[in-house]
């Protein structure tokens, strides 16, 4: 879990001068960076909960600990880090790798290009996938998940995801 390209932004001055083209790139850059770093807390967490946070800072559990220490709600904490564990590979208790449940969109969040708008919407389709959907069937719909939330917001990769979902599992749940 490497630091992905990390860039240094100027800080803006004399916003007032920009141009709209300046204005728009400035927030795409800058939301960008914004969801890279946040990708990578993730991979800190991931870190975390594979050591163990009571062996690290005598905490119960991750998401307590990372409640307090973001000082942000135990809900928010608690989405943040499953969040993190379903995009991040893992290790087991043994040491051994635990692959990512979505490894896709989890390089897609890494680059800078899905914040948890997207992210929670995908992750929510691809949990509902049938147990016997092929692995290729799994792999394919969150492909088409990660390009289309790639310019797309939360309703429409849902709406996407209620189709895929159809067309793995035509009987649905009854």
């Amino acid at each position: 879990c490497g630091v992905s390209g990390q860039r240094i932004l100027e800080p803006p001055q004399e916003l007032w001068r920009a141009g709209a083209r300046e204005l728009a790139h400035g927030v795409v850059e800058r939301l960008s960076v914004a969801r890279q770093a946040l990708a990578e807390v993730g991979q800190f967490l991931v870190e975390i909960e594979s050591r163990g946070p009571m062996e690290l800072f005598g905490h119960g559990s991750t998401a307590g600990w990372f409640a307090e220490t973001a000082r942000i709600s135990p809900n928010e904490a608690r989405d943040t880090v499953a969040r993190a564990l379903a995009l991040n590979e893992s290790r087991n208790l043994d040491g051994t790798p635990a692959p990512a449940f979505a490894p896709i969109a989890g390089a897609a969040a890494a680059e800078g290009d899905l914040g948890h708008q997207q992210l929670d919407p995908i992750l929510a389709v691809l949990k509902k996938i049938p147990d016997d959907a092929s692995a290729d069937d799994r792999t394919g719909a969150e492909q088409i998940l990660v390009t289309l939330a790639r310019h797309a917001g939360p309703q429409e990769i849902s709406n996407v995801g209620a189709e895929l979902l159809a067309h793995l599992d035509p009987d649905g749940n009854e």
